[in-house]
């Protein structure tokens, strides 16, 4: 109750949910949670939640503009990759890269084994930075050395 009330009062504003552990929206599935997924992702597309923003996993993702339609999850055809304007399902983010042992590093490697839903996966430690302005965002995963692995624009 008291999340459904917060992302509501929050209105047309950015709206992040950060979470340690993500539903089931990551190219790994050993950390997904199903009761998540069934109880809080449908309040994050009402709301419109722009960024749900996870770790747990040691590594970076990033999904593509989704959505569900029952059980079947169907990708945003029209997402050039770089810029999402307008869509109705949170981008899902698990920048879980930051000290710890890294997990699944040769799935970085492999886009073939990724979830379709899955736009960027980086094994290297890494960190996020998030810059607003006004009715765009923009998100960037930088190595550790500096290099840019990641960036994605969200408009309103």
């Amino acid at each position: 109750n008291w999340l459904e009330k917060d992302l509501a009062s929050a209105g047309n504003k950015w709206k992040f949910v950060l979470m340690h552990v993500p539903p089931v929206y990551s190219a790994k599935t050993h950390a997904n949670d199903g009761k998540l997924t069934q109880h809080l992702v449908p309040l994050f597309v009402k709301h419109k939640v722009n960024l749900l923003l996870t770790g747990h996993i040691h590594n970076y993702q990033r999904s593509k503009p989704f959505s569900i339609n029952g059980s079947t999850i169907e990708v945003d055809k029209k997402f050039d990759g770089n810029t999402v304007r307008k869509t109705a399902w949170p981008i899902c983010i698990v920048s879980g890269a930051g000290g710890a042992e890294l997990y699944d590093q040769k799935l970085a490697t492999n886009p073939g084994a990724w979830q379709p839903f899955t736009a960027n996966f980086q094994a290297g430690y890494s960190f996020s930075i998030i810059d607003v302005n006004g009715p765009k965002l923009q998100f960037t995963q930088m190595s550790v050395d500096g290099k840019v692995l990641d960036r994605i624009v969200l408009e309103k």
